[in-house]
């Protein structure tokens, strides 16, 4: 058993960074199936607080509806517990839309550091122009019970309204509306992108093209994360 403080090459995490209808649900999927990485969504965890109807699930929605984030001290927390379940249950951890501002990523940082004595492994950051990311969220539906990841126009479900996968309510999610994305792109300017500037230019940092196929982007990614992933392993 690895000690606090102590390196163990065994174990991983990994970031997925990147605006809002970048692509970062989709390329979990497939990196989590690929690997067996143990997924930790944010957005999907604190949805998970609100259809449970918990504190801070209520607490939550109405800041997610306007198109904020959710107090730094109230995910770090959430996250925190999450990450340290993963590594115990699988060892390799990929975090998705986590950290969000500098105070998550100084929190996360020095979380690692206690737990495997270092910090992030690599985080990849998932780029796209605005203009797409309008096109996708306006069109994107969402499994309200598995979280699956689908599009009105490019990637319907083969029934409307029912997911392939689990046979639950397809809908849309009610921030995915265009004021909201607007707010929810000038929220994430503001408040993460100097997490960007913070990591840029280190080795474990990766600067992802994400507009393009899923399978494209894909490929690109994991040209990045395939050798992690073997190396220690």
């Amino acid at each position: 058993m690895t000690s606090h403080g102590e390196t163990d090459p065994t174990r991983r995490v990994i970031a997925l960074f990147g605006p809002p209808g970048a692509g970062k649900g989709t390329q979990a999927e497939l990196s989590v199936a690929r690997y067996g990485l143990v997924h930790l969504a944010t957005g999907n965890l604190l949805r998970n607080e609100i259809a449970r109807g918990t504190e801070l699930g209520r607490n939550a929605e109405s800041i997610i509806k306007s198109g904020n984030l959710v107090p730094d001290d109230v995910v770090e927390v959430m996250m925190r517990d999450k990450i340290a379940e993963g590594l115990a249950e699988r060892g390799r951890v990929l975090l998705d839309g986590y950290p969000r501002t500098l105070s998550q990523a100084d929190h996360l940082e020095e979380f690692l550091e206690s737990q495997l004595g270092h910090g992030l492994d690599l985080l990849i950051f998932m780029d796209v122009a605005d203009e797409v990311i309008m096109q996708r969220l306006l069109g994107r539906l969402i499994c309200r019970n598995c979280g699956a990841i689908y599009h009105q126009q490019k990637h319907p479900p083969r029934q409307g309204g029912v997911c392939d996968r689990c046979g639950g309510p397809v809908v849309r999610r009610s921030d995915d509306t265009r004021d909201s994305v607007r707010e929810r792109l000038d929220v994430y300017r503001r408040q993460t992108m100097p997490i960007l500037e913070r990591f840029a230019g280190q080795e474990r940092f990766a600067l992802i093209d994400a507009d393009g196929e899923p399978d494209e982007v894909d490929q690109r990614v994991d040209s990045r994360l395939a050798p992690l992933m073997t190396d220690g392993s």
